[in-house]
């Protein structure tokens, strides 16, 4: 004999299923078994199967569904597996093996997982333990407030465990699953900020940079929109590490120096990144913020002053890499750079780079 909570509450036997009844009674027996093997007062009873103030004749429709309950479990040979309905003053108690409860078993499987160093034997528990779940919990009972209390906790620690599967699989460097896992449950839950985080992550950690990127500004506008406040700090990180510099990502991706470029020459892959905003901008007579759209670039020779500006990708902008390549490309004098092009926020097409002065690099790729 299992009880069932997490999903459509019920008691399963080996012949099957048992029928428990109106939905009184199956809010009766979820009441219990949140508590098994403790006395639940009659008063809390009430409050599981009434919405509202329970009638007067609440203690004997409670027990009347007990007495229900206890020849239905009784009839199905629960006492032979340890089950049994207690009646004591003012209050009743189901006592049960916590292993013959789903939600119980649920709970042991992730502290298990969370003790573990075995990221693999993690992954396995938390599958275990997720399997469990067969719709949201509660489902059949009343929405009485004890009830409804519960079912938000219990789906709570659900949520919990598939971030901790993400962590684990994280850890495994399994980063696309990780977002799969996260994809799948960030749709119910978009404005919860430590799901969007550990999305932005796995999604950028498995070489979905783009898709990193959309996430982390869907979040933020919904978060600006429905609830008046800015990132927080963790979601704020985990922005941060995909802008970060990397010398590699998986896949390939990450600044790398192609073959046959002189000594001194850097790269940086092309992106599909076409929405990355930094405040501030890089001019000094604007605050406007730039779409910055990176692209390949390289420089020869060490020059003076044009170090930053040449070696951040964020720097530099353009939909197509520069036509100026390898050390064949024409030189203009001592250390000449190629450039991008940059764009204000709301402007119309881009300029070159830098928007005003001769200045360092003052030559400007090829828009094509």
């Amino acid at each position: 004999m299992e009880f069932r909570l997490l999903g459509t509450v019920g008691i399963d036997t080996e012949s099957g299923g048992l029928t428990l009844g109106p939905p009184k009674r199956s809010s009766l027996l979820a009441a219990l078994l949140l508590l098994p093997n403790r006395p639940v007062p009659v008063s809390a009873l009430g409050k599981a199967l009434w919405e509202g103030e329970p009638p007067v004749r609440a203690r004997s429709v409670v027990q009347g569904h007990i007495s229900h309950l206890r020849t239905l479990i009784e009839a199905s040979g629960g006492t032979a597996h340890g089950v049994d309905l207690v009646t004591h003053t003012g209050a009743y108690e189901l006592r049960t093996p916590a292993a013959r409860v789903d939600s119980a078993r649920f709970k042991e499987l992730v502290r298990r997982a969370r003790t573990q160093s075995d990221a693999a034997e993690s992954v396995r528990l938390l599958h275990q333990a997720l399997a469990l779940w067969q719709g949201p919990a509660l489902t059949g009972t009343t929405a009485g407030p004890l009830l409804l209390d519960a079912a938000r906790a219990l789906e709570e620690e659900r949520v919990g465990a598939v971030e901790q599967l993400a962590d684990a699989y994280g850890a495994l460097e399994q980063h696309g699953r990780a977002a799969a896992e996260l994809g799948a449950e960030i749709a119910a839950y978009p404005l919860r900020e430590s799901l969007a985080a550990a999305l932005v992550l796995a999604l950028h950690r498995s070489g979905q940079r783009a898709q990193a990127v959309e996430r982390y500004h869907h979040t933020r506008r919904l978060l600006s929109e429905e609830l008046g406040v800015c990132p927080g700090p963790r979601l704020t990180q985990a922005f941060e590490e995909v802008l970060r510099p990397v010398d590699r990502l998986p896949g390939g991706l990450g600044p790398r120096k192609p073959p046959g470029l002189p000594r001194g020459a850097f790269s940086f892959p092309r992106d599909p990144l076409v929405h990355l905003r930094t405040v501030g901008g890089w001019s000094r007579s604007s605050p406007r913020p730039w779409v910055v759209r990176p692209v390949r670039c390289w420089r020869s020779g060490p020059r003076k002053g044009a170090g930053n500006r040449a070696t951040s990708p964020h720097r530099l902008a353009g939909q197509r890499e520069s036509g100026v390549q390898g050390p064949q490309a024409p030189q203009r004098g001592p250390g000449a750079s190629t450039w991008g092009t940059w764009a204000p926020a709301s402007s119309g097409p881009p300029g070159p780079w830098p928007p005003a002065g001769p200045g360092p690099g003052s030559g400007t790729s090829s828009p094509g």
